[in-house]
């Protein structure tokens, strides 16, 4: 009887051999599935009939809201009018910064002025108390996107904005438009504005011609 037990007690928890031969097999068998299974990747890699791979993106993509208010480019009257508002893909701000409005009213001055910074544009013809949802599509080499109102009387610093593409992927762009004034709720805003984008209490409509 004291020989039984303390035959149990050596034997413990150990694995039994044919236990433990399995396990070593199992795993014997895996390493060569993996194995297998690389070499026929590579093979068929080889001859050219290996899953492609994803294709790089041709493009990028940004949400795009406008909204417009009832009173559009109204200025200091009650009349509102349709706009056009002209949108650019740009590589550079600098040259869109320095441009008159003037300038962006004549598409060959609008070329001229913004020369290799001006990737493409187009232009949208907006009616008052609507909204536009899309997407933008722009080349990848889009740094900014950016927009010019040709209000018949715009607001000083209002009626041209840029937006830092990349950072403005996450959230889209916000953009509304008023009677001679653009406002931004959403969106990497770049361009310089002593009030908040998003409140038009600081704007003053000026009289036309002025």
């Amino acid at each position: 009887m004291v020989l039984l037990l303390a035959g149990c007690a050596s034997s413990g928890g150990s694995m039994p051999s044919s236990a433990s031969n399995t396990a070593s097999q199992v795993d014997d068998a895996a390493t060569q599935a993996n194995a297998t299974t690389g070499t026929i990747e590579r093979m068929m890699q080889a001859v050219g009939l290996a899953k492609p791979a994803p294709p790089a993106p041709t493009e990028q993509q940004l949400p795009l809201r406008i909204f417009t208010a009832q009173n559009l480019n109204a200025g200091r009257s009650r009349k509102a009018l349709a706009l056009v508002v002209k949108v650019y893909h740009l590589r550079s701000l600098e040259r869109f910064k320095q441009t008159p409005f003037d300038d962006f009213l004549d598409k060959s001055k609008t070329q001229a002025a913004l020369g290799d910074d001006l990737i493409d544009s187009r232009e949208m013809l907006l009616l008052p108390d609507q909204r536009y949802i899309s997407t933008e599509h722009m080349p990848l080499d889009t740094r900014y996107l950016a927009f010019v109102a040709l209000f018949r009387a715009p607001a000083a610093q209002r009626w041209r904005f840029a937006y830092d593409v990349k950072r403005s992927t996450a959230s889209g762009i916000t953009l509304g438009v008023h009677a001679c004034a653009m406002s931004s709720t959403a969106g990497a805003l770049v361009t310089e504005l002593p009030d908040n984008p998003g409140s038009l209490a600081s704007v003053h409509c000026p009289k036309p011609g002025s």
